[in-house]
């Protein structure tokens, strides 16, 4: 018995973790929507079936972003040479053909010529002999390439993960009693003051890295970049004006599921 607790991984004991935290968040919760009624096991575990999947998505999502992170931070920046390819078929109906995973080769820091798959791929087949850059922590044998796509994936990995952690975080001041109109206000606030900019600032960065170092691109690739650059450029510019101007937009309920978020119309500069 000992010796399999001992076996037991930290990853191990954040899930344990997260499967009683997840038990007594809806515990509380249904109590407190219920007022003192009395809790029905089915509706216990719904509940606890929705907190625990959003807590261990947001935990699977920080580690998958610190082990990201981590090779760009201490790997080593090395040119591998794209050798040969895979072909995977794609199991999602949203999906048509396969999808290419290149095989490339690098030499570590320690001198040793390493062949191996690399660790996204794409509906565009790899070119051989393409040279591309990635980042490699020897010590965990991780990599990962430094292009749009990876980028691109580990921006939108980010961004999954901090909504569900706030999401997670509302749950557990909800569980607690917590006054729940100031931490919507807090929300939007946020979301519309530092998230939305920040988020559109750094879609337009993406958009730039794309246009000047994922290239060589046919021109009329080119092009579009740019026209999506300068429509993006002038929409920061006039949403952080109004912002100055105005200050926040407020929230306004236009159905049952459905808010928007817009200046009043009287509001004085």
């Amino acid at each position: 018995m000992l010796s399999t607790v001992s076996r037991i991984q930290p990853v191990g004991y954040v899930m344990i973790a997260l499967v009683l935290f997840s038990l007594w968040a809806a515990i509380r919760v249904l109590k407190r929507i219920g007022k003192g009624q009395r809790l029905g096991c089915v509706s216990v575990g719904y509940v606890w079936l929705i907190i625990f999947s959003i807590g261990s998505l947001a935990f699977g999502g920080t580690l998958l972003l610190y082990e990201s992170l981590r090779n760009f931070t201490q790997g080593e920046r090395i040119e591998a040479t794209i050798t040969d390819f895979t072909v995977r078929e794609q199991t999602s109906s949203d999906d048509d053909g396969p999808m290419f995973v290149p095989i490339i080769r690098f030499t570590a820091p320690n001198g040793e010529v390493i062949t191996r798959e690399g660790n996204t791929g794409s509906g565009a087949e790899p070119i051989i002999g393409e040279i591309y850059v990635i980042y490699y922590d020897s010590e965990r044998d991780s990599l990962s390439n430094f292009s749009f796509g990876s980028i691109a994936l580990l921006t939108a990995g980010g961004v999954m993960t901090f909504f569900l952690s706030l999401i997670l975080f509302g749950i557990v001041r909800y569980a607690l009693g917590g006054n729940m109109a100031a931490f919507w206000s807090y929300f939007q606030n946020f979301l519309t003051l530092f998230f939305l900019p920040l988020a559109m600032i750094a879609f337009n960065a993406l958009l730039i890295c794309a246009m000047v170092f994922a290239g060589p691109h046919p021109r009329w690739v080119y092009a579009l970049l740019g026209i999506f650059i300068f429509a993006m450029t002038l929409t920061i510019w006039g949403y952080l004006r109004m912002v100055g101007r105005k200050g926040a937009p407020k929230w306004k309920r236009t159905g049952n599921t459905l808010w928007v978020a817009d200046w009043d119309d009287d509001t004085k500069a």
